[in-house]
């Protein structure tokens, strides 16, 4: 690919990282973004009223582009809405705490978002999960060429570090900070209902799954479908293919915490929509746990944490 041409004057762009008890990995979190090629940034850096030692992993970092704030911990969406609101440049980019940008990256969105005129600009993630079976996962798949509503509707396949947009258009849309967690989708889809979303074809995110990471809490994530799902109901009934794959993404959770009726419902409805061979396995193996855990697991209003670890 040939040079990225940026015109001398670059506008800035604001660079969002929430935090919490990241110590040991936001500096080299900190360190791929100063080292981007593009370079009128500014790093801002919400903790999220952290209690190891990260304010003295970033107070050691000696360059005049970060701003670091401290807040009571309210959470990432919280901490993201923050930043956003003593930004001062005029492009807002995402990044977390224990994720690396690839250098070219902000220049490769810059570029393309200068070059065509669009107010937002996603690209490629790479996600490293240590506990992954399958290959490393790639996101949006490589054939996804084009962000859409509908498409994002049925599933979220982009990540908050791979978002960067002109500050008005980023600052028109908070993070629900009542969502404990895909976050990321909620935000995606209120901005695809009012913008389009323009997509770089490379892979310049490496997202790092961590054992504490809230990506591996089901029961959080079960909550957060219900809400997303009550979100855009009027989306999904407009949208039933969209809606099917919702409920099949639904399923999963479901069983992946061992509410089998609920996921036997989710499935079912789902295959009502848009039949897929594995739904129809699906369907038949949360039946049979459904009837032999009838009276020996609770209701999902009964769950919590505690009871069911993620």
């Amino acid at each position: 690919m040939g040079e990225i041409k940026l015109t001398d004057t670059q506008p800035m762009v604001s660079v969002i990282i929430p935090t919490y008890n990241r110590a040991a990995l936001i500096g080299r979190s900190i360190a791929s973004v100063l080292g981007q090629t593009y370079e009128n940034i500014e790093v801002v850096i919400v903790d999220d009223g952290s209690t190891d030692e990260t304010a003295q992993v970033v107070n050691s970092i000696a360059d005049g582009r970060i701003r670091y704030v401290c807040q009571e911990n309210r959470g990432a969406c919280s901490a993201r809405n923050h930043g956003v609101a003593i930004s001062k440049g005029d492009f807002i980019g995402f990044h977390d705490s224990d994720d690396i940008w690839r250098p070219e990256k902000l220049a490769r969105q810059m570029a393309e978002m200068l070059g065509s005129g669009a107010d937002v600009c996603a690209c490629r993630m790479q996600i490293h999960d240590p506990e992954q079976k399958t290959d490393l996962s790639i996101t949006p798949l490589p054939n996804v060429k084009k962000i859409t509503f509908s498409e994002l509707l049925g599933g979220n396949c982009i990540g908050m570090p791979t978002i960067l947009g002109r500050a008005e258009i980023i600052a028109s849309q908070k993070f629900d900070e009542d969502l404990p967690r895909l976050q990321d989708w909620d935000y995606v889809l209120r901005l695809l209902k009012t913008q389009n979303i323009v997509l770089v074809d490379e892979v310049l995110v490496d997202s790092f799954v961590q054992k504490d990471s809230i990506t591996r809490n089901n029961i959080s994530l079960v909550r957060a479908l219900e809400r997303i799902g009550s979100k855009f109901s009027v989306d999904y009934a407009s949208n039933l293919s969209a809606y099917a794959d919702y409920l099949a993404f639904c399923g999963s959770a479901y069983e992946s915490i061992h509410e089998y009726r609920q996921a036997f419902y989710s499935f079912s409805k789902s295959l009502t929509v848009k039949p897929f061979p594995k739904a129809f396995f699906r369907v038949g193996r949360c039946c049979v746990h459904w009837m032999a855990n009838k009276y020996q697991r609770p209701l999902l209003s009964n769950l919590d944490e505690e009871d069911h670890p993620a």
